[in-house]
């Protein structure tokens, strides 16, 4: 899915921001939380500059990456992006 709207919508349409969202929960649920990170803010990038920061999916992707931030014990670093999706 992400190839076809990386080539249809291009790199900074919502979609494929979901798209990456998608691939990082897949990297959450396996506890690979380094890669969840990088493809959840891949996520919020696109998001910040297409939709803005006061967008509800701008802050799901906030709150994606808290809950890496939360299992990975760095209680310090969720703390600080779970403010950014107030």
């Amino acid at each position: 899915a992400l190839e076809i709207r990386l080539r249809v919508l291009g790199p900074d349409h919502p979609d494929t921001a979901t798209s990456y969202n998608n691939i990082g929960m897949v990297y959450h649920e396996k506890g690979d939380y380094d890669n969840a990170l990088v493809e959840y803010r891949k996520a919020l990038e696109i998001e910040l500059k297409v939709l803005g920061p006061d967008h509800p999916n701008t802050a799901e992707s906030y709150n994606n990456i808290v809950g890496v931030y939360y299992a990975k014990g760095d209680y310090k670093n969720a703390i600080v992006e779970y403010c950014k999706a107030l």
